[in-house]
């Protein structure tokens, strides 16, 4: 059942062409802090179309290309972006893990503030958005006051505010 739950998911994976992020603002460790899904086959064919790495990345598994993270952290670099009071953030890659179904990976990466004082966001999350034309990224977002909010991301509208 489950092999067969597993194939049929292969073979209607993408009608929807969707990522979901988690934001966190942690104060205690003054970063913000992305944990972002994304689909494996997707992410693979857009580095490799914005890079040209030709070979099979094998993102995920024991036999991943060397080069694997840092594609992978300059690609999400590029696409996944952080300002506060109208600075950009820095850019850390901090790691990835597989999902449980194994079709997608969990990115995580980080903006460290620095002591920035801020009350507000700016993210422009465009990641995918190259390949699809109906591309929607969703992100849940923390402030260190425990306020929440979602944000959708589209193709025509791939920055938004974020006040806390």
């Amino acid at each position: 059942m489950i092999i067969f739950l597993q194939i049929f998911s292969l073979l209607f994976a993408h009608d929807i062409h969707l990522t979901k992020a988690q934001v966190e603002v942690n104060a205690a460790e003054q970063s913000v802090q992305v944990s972002m899904h994304i689909f494996l086959d997707d992410l693979e064919k857009v580095i490799q179309q914005e890079t040209g790495f030709t070979e099979t990345m094998h993102l995920g598994t024991e036999k991943e290309v060397p080069e694997g993270d840092s594609l992978l952290a300059v690609y999400l670099a590029n696409h996944f972006l952080v300002a506060a009071n109208e600075q950009p953030l820095s850019f850390s890659f901090v790691g990835k893990e597989n999902s449980e179904d194994l079709l997608a990976l969990w990115c995580y990466f980080e903006f460290p503030l620095s002591g920035i004082p801020t009350k507000n966001l700016t993210l422009t999350n465009n990641v995918l958005m190259e390949l699809y034309g109906d591309q929607q990224n969703i992100i849940t977002l923390q402030g260190p006051n425990k306020k929440r909010d979602y944000l959708l991301f589209q193709v025509d509208k791939a920055t938004a505010s974020f006040s806390y």
